[in-house]
């Protein structure tokens, strides 16, 4: 039950940080790097 009581509200306090990061990015016009690729860190690591 404590977990239940404490995942939910971490869950939602996580996605309105990310939310306000999000904003404040395109907001403020901050550069967009490419997308991630495992791909790419495959072939780093060989």
């Amino acid at each position: 039950q404590l977990f239940v009581a404490g995942i939910i509200p971490g869950i939602l306090c996580g996605g309105a940080m990310m939310g306000l990061c999000y904003w404040f990015a395109k907001r403020r016009n901050y550069p967009v790097e490419e997308m991630f690729e495992w791909a790419k860190v495959k072939r780093t690591f060989r």
